[in-house]
């Protein structure tokens, strides 16, 4: 009973982060109830259903965020010149941490998973049908279509991105429900489009190809059936539509403006003066940094370094890049690993993997830490990657069985 409501709770808090935020604007009632009941009833799960804990069966991503985020604050305390604002992002950082802790403690004591991929696509089709439907111009360079005047369109971008994965990852309830979800898929490529997200673009469509190419070799491996035949035909026809689409009607939009931005000569040189900045804020402070969030504060222009990378180097210095990307280093490798290996998930870790490789890719644009989405899409590919972490008395781990 009491992990049904912390599910519930949960929910309600990704729900509010996700898409009634991103368009009303903050709301504290909502916020304080969704991750302070969800956290009460999970504390309520572990000491009178389970009462009895093993650290060791922690996700290894979630415990890298727990020793990041403890370095990450006390040596903020010292070296953070704005001390308001350190704090303030402290406190950002730990209720993502506990909220995707929360997730794995329901996934843990369930033993399943395929609730948060599907949880993670009603969200991404929510979000991207009330862009199609009563989007609102949103000025980014250029007038783009997001869902409200509170919705970065890089944030809307990279959601669908997420929508795309938790579709084709999951291959039986793809092939089951075939019209829903690969319209779905255009669905959020098309929403891509309407933001003018550059990064989710790119990110978006090299998922799309790679999946499509993993997705026909797996294809081959079964007997052609006039099911999949009528697949096959359905996927080369929309592929055509598409590109007629981008040929006859992208271009010349503000979203296919904004993409060529990307590669003139000031598309990409405010990027590279923050990078080069960070590099120098880095130096003055190389193994601890200057403290989180302090870029935004150093800065002249008043907003943090738009890159998981530089604002980590920055931030928490050598010490800090280390305990957050070594794990993700260690991750990449296992997956890379398990990819090449004949194994009956074979599919399913693939995806993973190319999922992974957008996150890095999307890490030169986004920041990790200060965004709950990518925290816990990093958790879900770690829960994939490792198995039967978190798991006990299990011949075959059950948070891999995604169908």
């Amino acid at each position: 009973m009491f992990i049904k409501i912390c599910k519930f709770f949960v929910g309600i808090y990704l729900l509010y982060n996700m898409w009634y935020s991103q368009i009303w604007g903050a709301n504290q009632l909502f916020l304080y109830v969704s991750v302070g009941f969800s956290i009460f009833f999970m504390f309520l799960d572990a000491v009178f259903v389970m009462k009895k804990f093993n650290i060791g069966k922690i996700n290894p991503i979630i415990a890298m965020y727990i020793v990041y985020g403890v370095y990450a604050i006390l040596t903020g305390m010292i070296v953070s010149i704005d001390k308001h604002e350190f704090f303030s992002s402290v406190f950002t950082y730990i209720s993502f941490t506990l909220v995707v802790f929360v997730f794995w403690y329901i996934s843990f004591r369930t033993q399943k998973t395929k609730w948060i991929l599907d949880l993670i696509y009603v969200l991404a089709l929510l979000c991207a049908l009330t862009t199609i439907f009563n989007g609102q111009p949103y000025n980014n360079g250029v007038i783009v279509t997001t869902m409200g005047e509170y919705n970065n369109p890089n944030t809307l971008g990279v959601l669908m991105v997420f929508g795309i994965f938790a579709t084709v990852i999951q291959k039986e309830s793809f092939e089951k429900h075939f019209v829903l979800k690969y319209t779905s898929i255009f669905a959020f490529l098309y929403v891509i489009l309407l933001s003018g997200s550059r990064k989710a673009l790119f990110a978006g469509i090299g998922l799309f190809i790679f999946w499509l190419i993993e997705y026909f070799i797996e294809k081959k491996k079964e007997r052609l059936s006039l099911k999949s035949l009528a697949i096959i035909m359905t996927v080369l026809l929309s592929v055509l539509g598409a590109m007629g689409y981008v040929v006859n009607i992208y271009v010349g939009t503000s979203g296919f403006e904004r993409l060529l931005m990307f590669f003139e000569e000031g598309g990409t040189s405010t990027r590279f003066q923050l990078m080069d900045m960070a590099v120098q804020y880095w130096k003055t402070s190389p193994i601890f940094g200057i403290g989180l969030d302090q870029f935004k504060i150093l800065n002249p222009y008043g907003y943090y370094s738009h890159s998981t990378y530089a604002e980590i180097l920055a931030c928490t210095g050598i010490i800090g890049c280390l305990l957050f990307f070594i794990p993700l280093i260690k991750l990449l490798l296992i997956a890379v690993k398990k990819s090449f290996r004949h194994r009956a998930d074979l599919y399913k870790m693939r995806v993973c993997l190319l999922m992974l490789g957008v996150e890095l890719f999307l890490g030169i644009g986004q920041i990790f830490i200060y965004s709950i989405s990518h925290m816990l899409i990093l958790f879900f590919i770690a829960n994939v990657v490792y198995e039967d972490i978190g798991f006990h008395n299990q011949e075959k781990c059950p948070i891999c069985d995604l169908s």
